[in-house]
């Protein structure tokens, strides 16, 4: 696998958690604050965005 689709990969899993804890916050499963729903928030889509940058460098 190249690094680029690693990356990507990263941040499609970044994306899919991110997805997965909305779905379980809004069914009521997952009961958490809004602090900390924006502080998960914040950590999925940084590690995203660095999975995505490091997939832009060249070799």
């Amino acid at each position: 696998m190249s690094a680029r689709r690693a990356y990507s990969l990263g941040a499609g899993v970044a994306v899919t958690v991110l997805g997965v804890v909305l779905l379980l916050f809004e069914e009521g499963t997952l009961s958490i604050d809004g602090g900390w729903l924006a502080a998960v928030l914040a950590a999925l889509a940084g590690a995203a965005l660095v999975s995505s940058g490091l997939g832009e460098r060249e070799p």
